[in-house]
């Protein structure tokens, strides 16, 4: 079952900051969970799957909340672990 999350970035000192961003999750997470989320292109040709790492701020978000831009919602690629580094 997908569920949609809110997560915030993460500062250089790994702090939430900004604006809340809404991403779908088929994997179980919980409020303060870092996950890893597709990071923006940087170029057309740039066909690598490149990851930021949010920190979930809310579950079970309303898809009424989402409705306007479903489309456009992008989903969690996993649970970030500490080995891992951003791409």
């Amino acid at each position: 079952m997908t569920n949609i999350i809110k997560c915030r970035f993460l500062d250089k000192d790994s702090e939430p900051r900004g604006r809340e961003y809404s991403y779908k999750t088929e994997i179980p997470v919980e409020v303060g969970q870092i996950v890893d989320v597709p990071a923006p292109r940087q170029s057309d040709t740039d066909n690598e799957l490149k990851t930021k790492s949010v920190i979930v701020s809310q579950i079970n978000v309303p898809e009424e909340e989402i409705a306007t831009f479903a489309d456009k919602v992008k989903t969690v690629v996993g649970i970030h672990t500490e080995d891992e580094k951003e791409n």
